[in-house]
């Protein structure tokens, strides 16, 4: 990559191959490790060798360059306008590794501290609970097992025909307190 001049990966590296040339940089093999041991001992040894210089990392964690590295303020707002209008999803693949570099995870009390002081003393405005009341209320309720045309079906049976609250429920496959709110019109407000 270098000396095809491509500063993708990492700029500074780059710029310094081309100003001082290739003789001046010599790359040698520290230590031979398991795949799996690579990026601690590539931390260990970037700390190790921070205070020398020539140290051509980009950021203070290996496996993580942009982690803990300061941004100004401009920069920030470009990053924030960048991402205006775009919707990002993971694929199916990344989910699952992200889901199993997780898994069994513990938090720290600390952490836990740090995420409840964070949301302390924020509260939804009226009109945001009112949104989040609505967008689970009847069919859009993640639970929902009937739609509004069959809860219409079953307050129209019930106040017309003779039949039971129970045959009811079983009928559309659903307790019979479910359809015992439904007809008293304390649950499925339509």
């Amino acid at each position: 990559m270098l000396r095809h001049n491509i500063p993708k990966e990492n700029r500074h590296l780059q710029n310094s191959w081309n100003k001082y040339g290739e003789e001046n940089f010599e790359f040698i093999i520290l230590e031979q490790c398991k795949k799996e041991f690579l990026t601690s001992f590539e931390q260990s040894y970037k700390d190790y060798y921070e205070h020398f210089s020539g140290v051509f990392n980009k950021g203070e964690i290996v496996d993580c360059p942009s982690r803990g590295c300061k941004r100004t303020k401009e920069h920030l707002l470009k990053m924030q306008k960048g991402k205006e209008g775009k919707i990002y999803h993971h694929s199916e693949k990344t989910k699952q590794s992200i889901s199993l570099k997780k898994r069994g995870i513990k938090i720290s009390d600390q952490i836990k501290e740090k995420i409840r002081q964070s949301h302390f003393g924020l509260y939804a405005s009226e009109e945001t609970k009112i949104k989040l009341s609505l967008a689970k209320k009847g069919e859009n309720h993640p639970n929902k097992k009937l739609t509004y045309e069959e809860v219409h079906e079953i307050r129209e049976i019930y106040q017309n025909e003779n039949i039971s609250q129970q045959d009811l429920a079983n009928k559309f496959k659903v307790s019979r307190g479910a359809i015992q709110r439904i007809v008293n019109g304390t649950g499925w407000q339509i």
